[in-house]
């Protein structure tokens, strides 16, 4: 268009005329520039814009509710061939364990990663040996640590009653065992805040696994929440900005902690798990920045205490011939998407795909499957067996790699 506003239709093309010069064989080299794919120029906004006012965007929406984005991906282009122009780059392998520091430096100089005097340091040292500096600081009231779903410290010799055939009705003997008492936490933050009520469920029951998978006895549970302002009407906190909006596929403050801690309490009701204290916290507010501060995300924490047989702080080592045995309830396709789910930021995923995040709460199943290993651990010398390992949200996957290794099976 002209300054006056007159179509120019002969100043249009479908395709570049420089194109046109290659074709008819000119003997010219040709560049072409223009701005890197990753910025975001004023030409492209404005044609973004002009896209938007057109109702171009809509499609964009209507591709959204017809395809599963995490499986299907939108077309641009009739599809010509099955084939991929992507090549992955080569693997390149860093020889830390072997040059240490060094390395680090070197790649760190030719790729341009920017790599500090902390974060060189940081990187030559394992997160695992950050994590266990606690212990090696303090290592001799330690009996489980960094080893297993459960940690211990050492305990004291205590009077045990166990049934003469354990797994059937019939007398106790009192006998003296070497008891350790056990510690075990979780969060299930984000399966809290879609689904409140399950996500607490799971939350609690799998940290009771955790516990399955130890060998230890169950006692009390404590649990703990931090969420959002929950303006409670008739007790408005001083703080609490009723123009504070939340994320429509989470769950509301109130709700979260009314009904997470219903579910916790049912849960550990059905299963026979004391929960004897607990804690809350809730914060929202805008600082004197405008910038705003919130539990968006709740945290939901349980934690569990209980007692262990000294003899069962180490679990066995896996032989050719032995069985893997698995019990417990049906496997469903859920809880699947726990940790990648909890790991991200609110908002950024599809909200159906959230509830991948939240499990299916069996407090009866968990309690049947407790009676099992309880009676297994009363037989003592007996026990059948040799190392255990809990389901989760993993699947096989995840536990039967932890029970076979490194033999396979």
């Amino acid at each position: 268009m002209d300054s006056w506003g007159d179509v120019q239709p002969e100043n249009l093309a479908t395709e570049s005329f420089l194109a046109k010069k290659r074709q008819e064989g000119l003997n010219a080299v040709i560049v072409e520039v223009g701005p890197r794919l990753s910025f975001t120029t004023a030409w492209s906004s404005n044609a973004v814009s002009i896209c938007q006012s057109c109702g171009l965007a809509e499609i964009n929406e209507f591709a959204a509710m017809v395809h599963d984005r995490m499986t299907e991906c939108v077309y641009s282009q009739r599809l010509t061939s099955f084939e991929t122009s992507v090549v992955p780059e080569e693997v390149r392998f860093v020889p830390v364990m072997e040059r240490g520091r060094k390395a680090l430096e070197e790649i760190n100089q030719e790729m341009g990663l920017a790599f500090g005097e902390q974060d060189l340091q940081y990187y030559t040292r394992t997160l695992m040996q950050i994590v266990k500096s606690t212990l090696k600081a303090n290592p001799s009231n330690s009996v489980i640590g960094f080893k297993d779903n459960s940690s211990a410290i050492k305990g004291f010799l205590a009077y045990r009653l166990r049934p003469v055939q354990p797994g059937t009705s019939c007398p106790l003997n009192e006998m003296t065992r070497e008891i350790d008492v056990f510690f075990t936490a979780e969060t299930h933050n984000f399966p809290c805040a879609v689904a409140p009520y399950p996500g607490a469920e799971t939350g609690a029951g799998g940290r009771i696994r955790d516990t399955h998978a130890t060998g230890n006895f169950v006692v009390a549970a404590t649990v703990g929440y931090t969420t959002g302002n929950l303006n409670i009407e008739g007790s408005y906190a001083p703080w609490e900005d009723p123009s504070f909006t939340h994320p429509s596929n989470l769950a509301s403050p109130l709700q979260i902690l009314i009904e997470a801690s219903n579910g916790v309490s049912d849960y550990g009701n059905k299963f026979g798990e004391s929960l004897i204290q607990g804690f809350t916290r809730t914060f929202g507010m805008r600082l004197p920045t405008g910038e705003r501060r919130e539990w968006l995300k709740p945290i939901m924490f349980s934690g569990g205490i209980g007692h262990i047989d000294h003899t069962h702080i180490s679990k066995g080592d896996p032989e050719i011939g032995m069985l893997v045995v698995k019990i417990g309830g049906p496997a469903y396709r859920i809880g699947m998407g726990g940790g990648a789910a909890s790991s991200m930021v609110s908002g950024q995923t599809d909200a159906e795909l959230d509830f991948n995040a939240v499990q299916h709460g069996e407090a009866e199943m968990a309690q049947k499957l407790y009676r099992v290993v309880s009676a297994c651990i009363e037989m003592g010398e007996d026990n059948p067996i040799i190392s255990i390992h809990d389901q989760g949200a993993g699947g096989n996957c995840n536990v039967v790699k932890e029970i076979i290794y490194p033999e396979g099976g």
